[in-house]
C-alpha cells in the first residue's frame, strides 16, 4: 500500500500488489493472520469550482476540485489496500484516513468509502451454471466427435444420418472454407475490414474504462477539434452502419432469389443470430465470473454477471436495445436485437413496395420519415448528433451515455443506412456484378471514387458540436440527420464502383477467397472480442498507459487473433450445426433434395451470417 501518485494528471487509481496481498506468508504462518485486499473509494473535497483559474502556485485543493472540460474528477482516488481480513469496512476506512493525512492533497478532511474486500482464504464455490454450461459444451463437441466418426463409417441414408451430417466437423469445415459462385469479393473484404476496425477501436476505449495513468492525454485527444485524424477517433461509430448496410444488402438478395417465405426467412435469420449469441449470454452469466481474478474483478465482473444473469431473456427476445437497455447484457449486443428489428421492417417494406401505388408510396414515406426521425430525438431530446460527447462519465460507463440508450441502440434511429443498404442490394441483385463487369469506365470510377471518399472525409472528420465546449442545438440534429445516411450513401457508391467499374485491381485483391473465409467468421469475433477485453481489463493488476496507437494496433490485434480462434470453434460445435438442423425443418423438398444440396444450404445460408454484427 502506497500513497496515490498521478493524481494530477488523471490518475485514478493507486492498486498496490494484490497477489502479494493474498499469498502472503502470514497467511500460513503459526499464529495465522489472513489477509484481505479491498478497494475503497477516496474523495478528497467535498468542495467543486467552476473553473480553473486559480493561481497554479497555490493551494492544490482548487485544482482537483475543478473538473476538466469533458467532466473528470480529479478528486476521486480508489485506493488498493492490504489489511487483515478481521479489519471491518469501517475500520479500514479510520485507518485509510489516518495513513492519507500524512501527505495531505488538500486541507479537507477525505471521505472513504471501502467498496469491496477479498479475503485470501477465501473457497470458490461454483454455481449450477457453471456446471450447466461445462455439461452443455461437453455435449456440443462429443456430439460433433461422434457423428464425424458416424458419418465417416456409415454410408446408411436414414434420420440419424441426417442428423448427425449436421454436426459433423468435416462437413461444418468444409462449408466454412468452400468457394461459392454468388460471393460479393468486395462485400467479404468490407466485413473483414469492419470487424477489424470494431475490435481496435474498442480496445482503445475499454483501455480508458479501466486504470489508466494518463487520464489527461485522453481527455487532450477528445478535445481536440483542428485534428481530422483526432476527429476521425470520435466517429468510429460510423463504422457500425456500414455493418447495417451490408445486413440490408444481404436482406435484399435473399428476398428476391425467392429462395424461401419471407416468414421462413426470418425464423432462420433469428436462429443464425442467436446459435452463438446464446452460448456467449450463458458463458457470461454463469462461467466468466470464475475466469479471472484482480483488483477490479469482483467489481466489474460482477456487474456484467449481473446484467446477464437479470436480462438474458429480452437478449433472446431480441428485445434489450429498448427494455432495460440501461442495464444491458453485453454492452456490444445492442447490435443484433436492432439488425433483426431492422429485417423485420425490412421485410415488410419490401413486401409492401411489390403492391401497387399505395404500397409504394407507403414504403418511400417510411424511408423519409426513418431518414429524419435521428434528427428529431437528437432536437428533442437536446443530445450531441455523436456518441463520443464531452461527458467522461457517459464514456466510461456507456451504459449512462444518454446518446447510447436514447438514440444509439434504437433500431428505428438505425434505419436510414439499413434502407440505403436494401436499395444497394437490389441494384447488386437485378444487375448481377458478374453480368456487367467493366460499365462504369475508369475515368467515370475515379470520378465517383473520388466524391464518395470526398463526403466520407468530410462526415467522419467534423469537428464536434460541443466545439468551444457550447452546444449548438440545431447543428446536432442535423448531424445525425445526414451523418449516417451519407457515410451510407458514399459506401455504397465505393462498393459499386469496385463491382462495376474498371478496377480490375481492386476486384483482385477483394476476390481473395481468404476473404470469404474470414467473413464467415466475423459474426463470432463480434460476439466474443468484448469477453476477451472485459478479461483482460478486469483482471488487471497494474495502470496502463493510454496510447491511442498501441491500443488500436499491438493490443488490438491479439484480442482479434483470438477472437478469430474462439469463433471458429463457435462456429464447428454451435453455429454450423444448429443452422444445418434448422435448414432440416425450414427447407422445402424432399428428403433426396435435402440430402444432395446439404452441403450447399449450409455454406450459402451461413456466409451471410457475418453481416449481422455491431
Amino acid at each position: 500500500m502506497h500513497s496515490p501518485v498521478g493524481t494530477f494528471y488523471g490518475s485514478e487509481y493507486s492498486l498496490g500488489n494484490y497477489d502479494q496481498c493474498l499469498s502472503a506468508p502470514t497467511t500460513t504462518a503459526d499464529p495465522k493472520i489472513v489477509t484481505q485486499y479491498c478497494l475503497a473509494h477516496i474523495t478528497l473535497t467535498e468542495k467543486e469550482y467552476e473553473k480553473r483559474d486559480h493561481d497554479v502556485l497555490g493551494a492544490t485543493e482548487p485544482y482537483v476540485a475543478t473538473r476538466t472540460p469533458i467532466g473528470r474528477n480529479l478528486s476521486k482516488v480508489i485506493w488498493g489496500t492490504c489489511l487483515p481480513s478481521t479489519c471491518k469496512s469501517d475500520t479500514i476506512s479510520k485507518i485509510l484516513m489516518v495513513m492519507y493525512q500524512i501527505n495531505p492533497l488538500t486541507p479537507s478532511v477525505p471521505r472513504v468509502t471501502v467498496d469491496i474486500c477479498e479475503a485470501a482464504d477465501k473457497i470458490t464455490e461454483y454455481s449450477f451454471g457453471f456446471y450447466a454450461f461445462m455439461t452443455l459444451i461437453t455435449l456440443l463437441v462429443a456430439t460433433s466427435a461422434i457423428s464425424t466418426y458416424y458419418i465417416q463409417s456409415s454410408h446408411t441414408k436414414s434420420s440419424v444420418h441426417t442428423v448427425a451430417y449436421a454436426f459433423s466437423i468435416q462437413r461444418n469445415w468444409s462449408a466454412l472454407t468452400r468457394k461459392t459462385n454468388d460471393d460479393i469479393g468486395t462485400l467479404n473484404l468490407l466485413k473483414v475490414g469492419l470487424v477489424t476496425l470494431s475490435v481496435a477501436t474498442h480496445t482503445a476505449f475499454f483501455e480508458v474504462m479501466g486504470p489508466i495513468s494518463n487520464g489527461q492525454h485522453f481527455d487532450d485527444v477528445m478535445l481536440e477539434t483542428k485534428n481530422p485524424l483526432l476527429n476521425k477517433v470520435k466517429h468510429i461509430d460510423l463504422s457500425v452502419d456500414n455493418f447495417l448496410i451490408l445486413s440490408g444488402m444481404f436482406l435484399v438478395q435473399g428476398l428476391m432469389a425467392k429462395n424461401k417465405k419471407p416468414l421462413v426467412g426470418l425464423v432462420n435469420r433469428y436462429f443464425r443470430l442467436t446459435a452463438s449469441y446464446a452460448v456467449v449470454i450463458f458463458y457470461v452469466s454463469s462461467v466468466a465470473i470464475y475466469t479471472g481474478a484482480g483488483p477490479l474483478w469482483q467489481k466489474f465482473a460482477g456487474r456484467e454477471q449481473q446484467a446477464c444473469e437479470k436480462n438474458w431473456w429480452l437478449n433472446l427476445l431480441m428485445l434489450n436495445n429498448y427494455v432495460n437497455s440501461d442495464n444491458i447484457c453485453l454492452i456490444v449486443s445492442w447490435y443484433i436485437p436492432c439488425d433483426y428489428q431492422l429485417a423485420v421492417m425490412g421485410t415488410i417494406l419490401y413486401l409492401l413496395y411489390q403492391k401497387k401505388i399505395f404500397g409504394k408510396k407507403t414504403a418511400v414515406l417510411t424511408v423519409l420519415v426513418a431518414v429524419l426521425i435521428p434528427g428529431v430525438v437528437t432536437y428533442w431530446k437536446e443530445l450531441p448528433g455523436f456518441l463520443l460527447y464531452h461527458d467522461l462519465e457517459g464514456m466510461l460507463d456507456i451504459r449512462k451515455n444518454k446518446v447510447y440508450v436514447d438514440t444509439y441502440i434504437r433500431s428505428h434511429n438505425r434505419a436510414g443506412p439499413y434502407f440505403v443498404g436494401m436499395a444497394m442490394g437490389y441494384i447488386i441483385t437485378k444487375y448481377k456484378p458478374k453480368h456487367y463487369r467493366n460499365v462504369i469506365s475508369k475515368k467515370l470510377s475515379l470520378l465517383l471514387f473520388t466524391l464518395a471518399c470526398i463526403i466520407a472525409y468530410i462526415v467522419a472528420t467534423r469537428p464536434l458540436s460541443y466545439v468551444g465546449l457550447e452546444y449548438n442545438h440545431f447543428d446536432s440534429a442535423l448531424y445525425a440527420v445526414y451523418s449516417r445516411n451519407l457515410w451510407a450513401i458514399a459506401t455504397c457508391t465505393t462498393i459499386g464502383i469496385i463491382e462495376y467499374g474498371d478496377v480490375a485491381n481492386l476486384r483482385g485483391i477483394a476476390n481473395w477467397h481468404g476473404f470469404a473465409v474470414l467473413s464467415r467468421l466475423a459474426y463470432g469475433v463480434y460476439l466474443t472480442h468484448s469477453i476477451i477485453l472485459q478479461q483482460n481489463l478486469y483482471s488487471r493488476r497494474n495502470i496502463q498507459q493510454f496510447d491511442l496507437i498501441y491500443s488500436e494496433g499491438l493490443h488490438g490485434f491479439g484480442i482479434l487473433v483470438i477472437s478469430a480462434v474462439f469463433s471458429l470453434l463457435l462456429w464447428l460445435f454451435v453455429e454450423a450445426p444448429l443452422n444445418n438442423i434448422v435448414n432440416l425443418f425450414t427447407n422445402s423438398g424432399s428428403k433426396k433434395h435435402i440430402t444432395i444440396q446439404r452441403t450447399e444450404e449450409n455454406g450459402d445460408a451461413n456466409s451471410k451470417i457475418s453481416d449481422k454484427i455491431k
